[in-house]
This record gives C-alpha cells, sequence and structure tokens, in this order.
C-alpha cells in the first residue's frame, strides 16, 4: 500500500507566494502584527516584511529563524541570534543591525545594502554575498566563510578578523577600508 503526500516541488517563488494565500498566514501563527516571541524556531522562507507589522528585535536573544529568500526590513539591535538564514535575502535599506552577536547563520547570496555597527558575526556564511553601498563601523568576523563574497563602495572603519587578510583583501571592490585587523 502506497500513501501519496503532496510533493509539490518547493520553489522560491512558491515560497513568496505562499505569503499571499491568507489561509497559510492564519496556519503559521503569523498575524499582520508579529510577535517577538514567535521568532524562535520559524519558517519565514519567502516573506516580504514590509507586508507585516515585523517587530525590531531589541534585547532578545531568538534562534533559527529562515527568512530565505524573502526581502525587507530586519532591524537587530542589542540581541544574540543563532542560526539565522537569510540565503538570498534582500535586505532593505533601512534595516539596521547594532551591537549585536549572530552566530552559525547564514548569508549566501544575501543583498545588503545598509549600514551596520559593533555585530560579531560567528561562523557565519557569505558565500556569493553583495554588499553594495554602505558603511561598516566595528564589526567582527570569526571562523566566517568568505567565499565569492564581495563589498562594493562602502565606507569600512573597523573589520576585525582571525582570516587570513590575504584570503580577504579582495572582496573590497571600490571601497575606503581602515582598520582591516586580524585578530589571534
Amino acid at each position: 500500500e502506497f500513501i501519496f503526500i503532496n510533493m509539490e516541488k518547493i520553489t522560491k517563488k512558491s515560497l513568496r507566494e505562499r505569503w499571499k494565500n491568507s489561509s497559510f498566514i492564519d496556519q503559521t501563527d503569523i498575524s499582520r502584527e508579529i510577535d517577538i516571541h514567535l521568532l524562535n524556531n520559524i519558517d519565514l522562507r519567502g516573506i516580504n516584511l514590509d507586508e507585516f507589522i515585523f517587530p525590531k528585535i531589541i534585547q532578545n536573544k531568538l534562534e533559527n529563524i529562515d527568512l530565505s529568500y524573502g526581502k525587507g526590513s530586519l532591524s537587530i539591535i542589542d540581541s544574540e541570534i543563532k542560526n539565522l538564514q537569510c540565503v538570498e535575502f534582500k535586505f532593505d535599506k533601512s534595516s539596521w543591525f547594532s551591537k549585536t552577536k549572530i552566530i552559525d547563520s547564514s548569508f549566501h547570496k544575501a543583498h545588503f545594502n545598509f549600514n551596520f555597527t559593533d555585530i560579531i558575526f560567528e561562523n557565519c556564511d557569505f558565500t556569493e554575498a553583495q554588499w553594495k553601498n554602505l558603511y561598516l563601523l566595528a564589526n567582527q568576523f570569526l571562523d566566517c566563510n568568505f567565499s565569492d563574497f564581495t563589498i562594493y563602495n562602502a565606507g569600512i572603519r573597523g573589520f576585525k578578523t582571525n582570516t587570513n587578510l590575504e584570503n580577504i583583501k579582495d572582496i573590497f571592490t571600490n571601497s575606503d577600508v581602515q582598520g582591516l585587523i586580524k585578530l589571534k
């Protein structure tokens, strides 16, 4: 006896389209105003954050949030986030990260064009990511993967990393880099 399960292929398009389906939204406990405490262990793939009243994450400790293939404004301030998945996420210019630790997270093919200050990225994946027209101040990158990662037209004041500087100096294109520091 065979059991057939809906095998609809999950695509980026289907992940984005599901957020236009009111019965899907009703099933997810996500209303138009998202409660910060619902953000742990949540699949928000494909979401357009700007279509919801998405909370600023301030002084919180959260984990397992998947925003892959989505877009919008995300603010994380004075917090710790573990396993934040932002694969191919398109960050809005109004996003803001400050005084936060981001651990075991992926920004694979993510598009950043916003400023951030005093962030510690630990064991994060930035492969094939593009960051453009931004300002970085006093950030640390510990055990991160920078393959095919590019930062364009950026002002950088403090980029500390434990990665060999020879391996990452090529990630900066048309950028004013001051304070590229190798941590021991």
